[in-house]
């Protein structure tokens, strides 16, 4: 496996962490808190899509550039 294998798949294992909060916080949506945490975790959650998309095609288009990356 390469570094951004194993990028890819911390990420992954953050979005679906972040996935896991959603959902516990999706059964407390009347308390006002928990509206604000939803939508910063959400954030959050595009944030590492985001960012893993990058580094999935920084990779394919540039395999050594994970060193510039860091």
């Amino acid at each position: 496996m390469n570094e951004f294998s194993l990028l890819i798949q911390d990420w992954e294992a953050d979005i679906q962490l972040l996935k896991k909060h959603l959902r516990h916080l999706a059964s407390q949506v009347s308390a006002p808190q928990a509206l604000a945490k939803r939508r910063h975790l959400q954030r959050k959650l595009h944030q590492a899509r985001q960012a893993q998309v990058m580094l999935r095609n920084l990779s394919l288009v540039h395999p050594s550039a994970l060193s510039l990356a860091a």
